[in-house]
């Protein structure tokens, strides 16, 4: 996925709006109430999905990866988050939201 595709190193992301999800034997499932699509997530998957929820942006999410696995090349990381990221959007479970500089420059017009 380039930059121009997932908005940046700045993209946020977040949950589908029909999304549940629930960790069920230490793995989290997702599942689309829309279109009854799931998906399951390994600890990897597991920790982008929830940093990307908690509002933090795909660069912050790549550091955080990077800080918990310094052994894995930052490029690798960086390509197998990207490629989640594609599939769960493909999926309607993680939608696209605001850029943090967009969210910024709203936060200051108001």
């Amino acid at each position: 996925m380039s930059a121009e595709q997932d908005g940046g190193a700045d993209a946020l992301y977040s949950k589908g709006p029909s999304v549940v999800s629930e960790t069920l034997d230490g793995e989290l499932v997702l599942l689309c109430l829309d279109s009854g699509v799931y998906y399951g997530l390994d600890a990897i998957g597991t920790l982008i999905w929830t940093s990307l929820n908690r509002g933090s942006s795909v660069q912050q999410t790549l550091d955080l990866l990077d800080a918990h696995f310094p052994d894995t090349p930052r490029e690798q990381l960086q390509r197998d988050m990207r490629a989640l990221i594609t599939q769960l959007s493909e999926a309607k479970l993680l939608v696209a939201a605001q850029t943090q500089q967009s969210r910024q420059s709203v936060g200051r017009t108001r």
